[in-house]
């Protein structure tokens, strides 16, 4: 498994605990049952410029798709939601991260592969560092960058790994503004629609 620079994340995590965490525009959302939490939607570092997660997740939501944004921090709150309901009813688990938020996402699917749970999505904007996806993942969405593709981040097929990862390539955008492209966004809700099924009610038609 890959390891995180550990002085880049405790930065982060002082930043992180400093700046008052403030609710996504789908924070609160009802999930379609009640056994099944949210899709977990993870801003980056600092919590402060991955603004694009919390439009993503206020998108999904609108779509039918319950969904919730937060800050890369939060990642083991979410993962005990989804550990806890997945042993209740079995449901597909889907995970969304920017940045930091990318590379936590991937860190879930191994805990959770730990725990003997699949997860049926990850969606990466722009890993910070060149991963290994573990066996229990059945798709993986990566979104990379012109920043991304310079220092030649990937994502790659682990021990075992028999899932699909498809690769896209925006040399157009940059780590920044990667999160906020809505012909990524409409990318991953299609996906998500195909996993999950059309919504029977959505706000935007």
């Amino acid at each position: 498994m890959r390891r995180f620079n550990p002085i880049a994340l405790a930065v982060l995590a002082a930043f992180a605990i400093a700046l008052a965490v403030s609710p996504a525009g789908a924070a609160g959302a009802k999930p379609k049952t009640s056994d099944q939490p949210p899709i977990f939607v993870m801003r980056g570092g600092l919590n402060i410029f991955s603004t694009g997660m919390d439009v993503l997740a206020k998108e999904l939501t609108e779509k039918g798709y319950p969904a919730v944004s937060g800050g890369f921090m939060e990642w083991h709150i979410h993962m005990d939601k989804m550990v806890a309901a997945y042993k209740a009813h079995p449901y597909p688990i889907i995970v969304i991260g920017h940045s930091y938020g990318a590379d936590t996402a991937l860190l879930m699917a191994y805990k959770l592969r730990d725990a003997n749970i699949p997860v049926a999505l990850l969606v990466f904007f722009d890993l910070t560092s060149s991963g290994k996806v573990p066996a229990n993942v059945e798709h993986v969405l990566n979104f990379r960058s012109s920043s991304s593709t310079g220092i030649n981040v990937t994502a790659t097929g682990g021990a075992h790994f028999h899932g699909t990862i498809t690769n896209v390539t925006r040399p157009d955008l940059n780590h920044l503004n990667i999160d906020k492209e809505e012909v990524l966004h409409d990318q991953a809700i299609k996906e998500i629609a195909t996993l999950l099924g059309t919504a029977t009610k959505t706000a935007k038609q």
